[in-house]
């Protein structure tokens, strides 16, 4: 095979699609929409195993997706100018017949370049994996790849994708961490565009720390497996996050309850007297007043001394588990049991599983081994559809039957260094190395089908995964891992959330107050809690050096502040909760950070929005009790809490007590729903729900909003019975008109109120319902 001179012929094309052949490899482009194009460079005889990430009509099979399929995709048409040359509207598309080099354009402009002489690895010149060199052009912004430590802005670094229980990691330099998202988004002067390479195996991204005497600036990816897929997603940053999104099978619509306050803690499970001290929390939320709808149960109700052995109940800690269920649900609260993919050898269904071949498994077919919680064990085989199946028992007769409502998918990693450790592959084995993120995936789809068989389709499902690949959140809600206890972590995992939120991961939260380490002191807790209030997942979890649990009443004195800020959340929980809605419906993230309105913004903004209108205010660091703000762009300028109005650009200094509720600033030419109810408690949000919807005027003109609400658990919102309210607002130069009309089957006469900086009158009329 010649080196660096790899000559392609044009061997088959329809309007959709093309496929060149030279030196024993094919190259297929497919134009599956005006705004996504896929590549792929495939050696002969290179296996190629499935994507459980691309997921285009939400439906993944446990069988995963073929790499190559258009199904789903809409597929377009683009001019043909040569056999290697495409265009349409802004968009060049060419490829050389040489090395198959890729050169995309944007009104002229270059906006994705392969690096000469060849981007890809053809013939094994960059060596045994496959490697895709890319031009970088000066000043270029990187975002995405999903949960990665650091800025928001990850150009000049260099990170490894390849899932790893980083527990206590360092939330500004640690890497790899948990999840698999081999996906960025690049900004340059021709604009954004996104790359996204369907690979489950193991991954390096440079952004910059290479350099070469021999080419100009690049940047690369190397893939640990052969053959590359790759799709190129165009359009501005919004519609690139939306597009990945919905690429990835979406954002679940979870119940209304995986929004509420959740607690946790390793303590009270790893003690003696765990029913006791669970029981003591369920009974200080309520006598405290702090609404709690979830409680993770940690592994320690699975222990036998210091180990734990997932589905087995220790029932001298908890000796009725259906009654400790019982006892939480009668205050609100579901318990979400801990459970782990790893089966210690002296677990007492090791043998039973061993013995069916439903592990990860040496060429000789004895089990795979891995070091897990003080000992060893042996990972399930989840492409094994009779594991997958025992998997799914399991979970419905350990903790289904027993009252528990949902699963919390723990330790799902799969650090399978081991090249010869095999999968079943659903009778097609293959090495085990090549796809560990597929396993996270379909640990946690056995989970949910468990779930949904017990519950029933029409009962939407709450489940958490601490790992997985792209479109994990199509299923669950994540979280950024076990983090540690220190004031960078709440800045760091700040700029993570939001690199989640720019990578497809919408439903996310960080454990608040901090995992590991000492227990937080009483600032950092209160700045900790003014930021979780904002995120999906909004749950205090710990496992303190001193033993102690880390809860909403850590520090007696700040009771009343912590008060306030629950109280906070509540109010927004139907604003957040329309948030989950979009997110699932129009593939909108739920915290943005101030680029994706306005390119030229400062990534590295400590402000960020909250859904479409609200603006957080967040304090980062120790000791600052005021913020000096430069206001982000917005064409009618920003509201305050008090009504004041402020413009875009302008410099203003807000007050940021640690006691209390964050402070917040709302677009001009936006409504705002709220929870106006005086009672706080859970089953106040459920039964006596008041929505309040304030009106911020802007000058002139007209803007809607339409927003949604419903039962917060079925899915009879799919018949449209639910409550979706459009509103439609004009401004004039003396009033304020706002036509509402109800589009669901549950109609409501919305309360309505205005914040209008030249006070002008309000007049509500109602439109006609759909």
């Amino acid at each position: 095979m010649p080196q660096y001179q790899h000559l392609f012929r044009l061997h088959e094309k329809s309007d959709f699609h093309s496929i060149y052949h030279a030196d024993g490899i094919s190259s297929r482009v497919d134009f599956l929409s005006e705004s996504l194009v896929r590549i792929a460079i495939l050696p002969d005889g290179a296996r190629l195993l499935p994507t459980y990430s691309v997921c285009p009509d939400g439906n993944m099979p446990r069988e995963g997706r073929n790499r190559l399929s258009t199904e789903g995709f809409p597929l377009f048409s683009p001019v043909r100018e040569e056999e290697f040359s495409f265009s349409w509207g802004e968009y060049r598309l060419s490829f050389d017949p040489v090395n198959f080099s890729l050169r995309l354009t944007r009104n002229d402009l270059p906006l994705l370049t392969d690096r000469a002489p060849m981007g890809c690895n053809l013939g094994g010149e960059y060596g045994p994996n496959m490697r895709h060199y890319l031009v970088r052009e000066p000043d270029e912004r990187i975002f995405g790849l999903g949960d990665k430590a650091g800025q928001l802005n990850k150009a000049g670094r260099r990170f490894r994708l390849d899932s790893t229980d980083a527990m206590g990691y360092d939330a500004e330099t640690s890497d790899p961490l948990y999840q698999h998202v081999p996906f960025y988004i690049c900004q340059n002067k021709a604009g954004f565009v996104g790359v996204f390479y369907d690979t489950h195996a193991s991954c390096a991204f440079d952004f910059g720390c290479e350099i070469s005497n021999y080419s100009g600036a690049f940047r690369y990816a190397e893939i640990g497996e052969q053959a590359l897929v790759y799709y190129i997603l165009l359009g501005t940053l919004p519609e690139i996050v939306a597009s990945f999104s919905a690429l990835t099978g979406g954002s679940a619509f979870l119940p209304r309850r995986a929004l509420y306050f959740a607690g946790s803690t390793m303590t009270y499970t790893d003690a003696p007297d765990a029913d006791a001290q669970l029981r003591a929390f369920a009974d200080e939320c309520g006598a405290r007043g702090f609404a709690c709808g979830g409680f993770y149960l940690s592994s320690g109700y699975t222990s036998i001394g210091q180990k734990r052995y997932v589905f087995y109940w220790n029932n001298e800690k908890i000796p009725e588990p259906k009654s400790l269920a019982a006892y939480f649900r009668e205050r609100g609260i579901e318990l979400i049991a801990n459970i782990k993919p790893v089966f210690l050898t002296d677990h007492p269904l090791y043998e039973h599983i061993a013995q069916n071949g439903w592990f990860l498994r040496l060429p000789d077919g004895s089990p795979g081994l891995t070091p897990f919680w003080d000992g060893l064990g042996s990972w399930l085989d989840f492409s094994n559809s009779d594991a997958y199946e025992f998997w799914m028992n399991q979970v419905t007769s350990q903790l289904l039957e027993n009252g528990i409502a949902s699963t919390w998918n723990d330790n799902n990693e799969y650090e399978v260094w081991d090249q010869s450790v095999l999968a079943n592959g659903f009778g097609n084995p293959y090495p085990a190395y090549l796809g560990k993120p597929t396993f996270a995936m379909r640990m946690t789809a056995a989970s949910l089908e468990a779930q949904q068989a017990y519950f029933g389709a029409n009962k939407r499902q709450f489940i958490s995964s601490r790992s997985g690949a792209a479109g994990i959140c199509r299923m669950a809600m994540i979280w950024s891992g076990d983090n540690r206890t220190e004031w960078k972590t709440l800045r760091y995992n700040h700029y993570m959330g939001l690199t989640m939120s720019l990578s497809g991961l919408y439903l996310f939260g960080h454990d608040i107050g901090g995992f590991v380490g000492l227990a937080p002191e009483r600032e950092l807790f209160l700045r900790w809690l003014q930021h979780g209030v904002f995120t999906p997942r909004f749950t205090i979890h710990s496992w303190n050096d001193d033993g102690r649990a880390t809860t909403p009443w850590f520090y007696e004195d700040l009771v009343p502040a912590v008060r306030e800020i629950f109280a906070f959340r509540s109010r927004i929980l139907p604003y957040l909760y329309d948030a989950m809605y979009r997110a699932h419906t129009y593939h909108e993230p739920i915290l943005r950070p101030l680029i994706y309105d306005d390119s030229s913004a400062d990534s590295e903004s400590d402000l960020f929005l909250v859904g479409d209108s609200l603006m957080a205010v967040c304090v980062f660091d120790s000791g600052v009790t005021e913020m000096k703000l430069c206001l982000p762009k917005s064409e009618h300028g920003w509201y305050d809490e008090s009504g004041a109005w402020f413009s875009q650009g302008e410099e203003i200094s807000l007050a940021c007590p640690a006691n209390g509720a964050p402070r917040t600033l709302h677009k001009g030419g936006s409504v705002f729903a709220q929870d106006d109810s005086e009672d706080s408690s859970i089953e106040a949000k459920v039964e006596e729900s008041k929505h309040l919807f304030t009106v911020y005027a802007q000058q002139s003109g007209t803007f809607q909003r339409e927003y949604f609400f419903d039962d917060g658990e079925s899915t009879a919102y799919l018949n449209n019975d639910c409550i979706a309210i459009e509103f439609s607002v004009t401004c004039t130069s003396e009033q304020v008109d706002v036509k509402y009309r109800n589009l669901g089957n549950q109609t409501i006469t919305p309360a309505v109120r205005l914040i209008d900086r030249l006070n002008r009158v309000l007049h509500i009329s109602k439109g006609d319902d759909a």
